[in-house]
């Protein structure tokens, strides 16, 4: 699709959220994931099935700036800007037969230098770096939902491209498209107060990207033609499992995920998680969160998480170190791994406070490019990545709901401790998150989010070698409004 043809679909989606009714559709969560409250019905016949389907729309814009206090070779001043949105069909049910079909797009008016693309971080996620350096097209247009659907007796089986949320999958839809999986998958409530999730995914598509990808290997096939951002460039992605290492063995990487959530036990929350891919790296990871009703009102919930990494051929194709660098690791060719983390939160009417306490064992680092973080929910601040090996995180959050004036605001500190003796893992570092949300009861679709967070890094760090870590501190912008209809 042409560049003109992308302003088309931006500028449809634009006046249609001008003439939308009111009613809401669909809520956004916290973190950006959606709620249907409205959904199609079920029909006698096939043509109902299209006449009786319901468009949802969406309306969006994301604004990074991105600043280092110093300029470095590698990190420089960044900013983009993405305006978009999306337009998702769902037919009726026939016998319990559906299908959805979701056309994303993120328009990018006044962008960087082509130059200039190489130094996004966090800030990328409005366009595609690839098509970008390689054809000077600084904007998206992905069909990133396009599904058949069988729902029926407590079951919910999707075949083809969708949204798969499990403890290391997830949409995290906090810039324009979502993260999005190709294959099959399985929701089913068949016993009470329990879900079971099932998925076989065989591609990815991240959220930056506009085609679908290998769910585990990054490509070094010519990094001067930036072929590495055409597969898995995802930060929590090992740079050792290359496409060529992997073609070499003949490994097509496929992903496996089981997952049970169950809540029988009054006040307890527990949570059971499988994530494989085949030849090369399982896990499991369990959770427990227990609801403690303290005097006055309060609330204590401690919760707590294990992750074991198991390492099925990966450490020997890729190494323990996620840069490709495991210099300083226990067994630098073995990816088992262990996480344990911590919390405790107090709750009371609108406020939350949250301690939160994670450590990554010395041996390998956590492999996560799904966008479902190892560390999300106990100690993962905004862009962080903090499960590298030997690497222990604190973190403080403080906020409030503010429900009569729809604003929603919070404040997070994370400390975090990394094994500077490393090459290959950052320097320690600091950083500090204010998150606020505006709602409007006149409008009830519309949502405004602003987040910012400043990243302070000990400089002077050596390692192993006696060289000095890179360590710029930054300032991170975002703004972003969404309008749902």
């Amino acid at each position: 699709m042409g560049k003109i043809g992308l302003s088309v679909v931006t500028i449809a989606i634009f006046v249609l959220s001008l003439n939308a009714a009111t009613k809401v559709k669909r809520v956004l969560k916290g973190n950006m994931t959606l709620v249907y409250k409205i959904v199609p019905p079920n029909v006698d016949n096939f043509l109902d099935m299209f006449s009786d389907g319901i468009f949802y729309g969406r309306f969006r814009t994301n604004s990074f700036i991105n600043k280092p206090q110093i300029q470095t070779q590698k990190r420089r001043s960044t900013w983009t800007t993405g305006i978009g949105g999306s337009i998702i069909y769902k037919t009726a049910y026939l016998k319990g037969f559906g299908a959805t079909a979701g056309l994303y797009t993120s328009q990018n008016p006044w962008h960087i230098n082509q130059s200039e693309v190489e130094y996004l971080k966090g800030d990328r996620g409005t366009l595609s770096r690839y098509n970008a350096v390689t054809s000077g097209n600084f904007n998206m247009t992905v069909l990133a939902q396009a599904y058949i659907q069988y729902k029926q007796f407590k079951s919910d089986i999707k075949i083809g491209r969708q949204i798969f949320e499990s403890r290391l999958t997830a949409s995290d839809d906090t810039k324009m498209i979502p993260n999005t999986f190709e294959g099959i998958s399985y929701i089913g409530k068949h016993f009470s107060k329990t879900t079971i999730k099932l998925a076989y995914f065989t591609k990815q598509k991240l959220r930056d990207h506009t085609t679908f990808h290998d769910v585990l290997a990054y490509d070094d096939s010519n990094k001067a033609a930036y072929s590495q951002w055409t597969q898995n460039d995802d930060a929590g992605m090992p740079h050792g499992l290359t496409t060529t290492k992997l073609a070499q063995k003949g490994i097509k990487t496929r992903l496996i995920i089981a997952q049970i959530n169950n809540k029988s036990i009054r006040n307890l929350r527990f949570m059971f998680n499988y994530t494989s891919v085949p030849k090369l790296v399982s896990s499991i990871t369990l959770d427990a969160y227990y609801k403690i009703h303290l005097p006055n009102g309060f609330t204590a919930i401690p919760g707590f998480r294990y992750m074991q990494q198991f390492d099925e051929g990966a450490g020997a194709i890729g190494g323990a170190n996620l840069k490709d660098d495991a210099k300083g690791y226990t067994n630098p060719t073995s990816v088992n791994g262990k996480l344990y983390g911590a919390r405790l939160d107090l709750r009371h009417n609108g406020f939350l406070g949250r301690l939160g306490y994670t450590y990554i064992a010395n041996e390998s680092d956590i492999i996560a490019p799904w966008r479902g973080y190892p560390t999300g929910g106990f100690t993962r601040n905004m862009a962080q990545y903090n499960w590298y090996a030997n690497t222990a995180s604190y973190m403080l959050r403080l906020g409030y709901n503010f429900k009569q004036i729809g604003i929603n605001t919070f404040v997070r500190y994370a400390v975090q401790d990394f094994d500077n003796n490393k090459p290959g893992t950052p320097a320690d570092h600091n950083a500090i998150e204010l998150d606020l949300t505006k709602t409007f009861a006149s409008v009830p679709n519309l949502y405004l989010k602003l987040r910012m967070e400043y990243v302070s890094y000990k400089s002077g760090t050596r390692d192993m070698l006696d060289n000095i870590k890179s360590a710029p501190s930054y300032g991170d912008y975002r703004f972003g409004i969404n309008y749902l209809f």
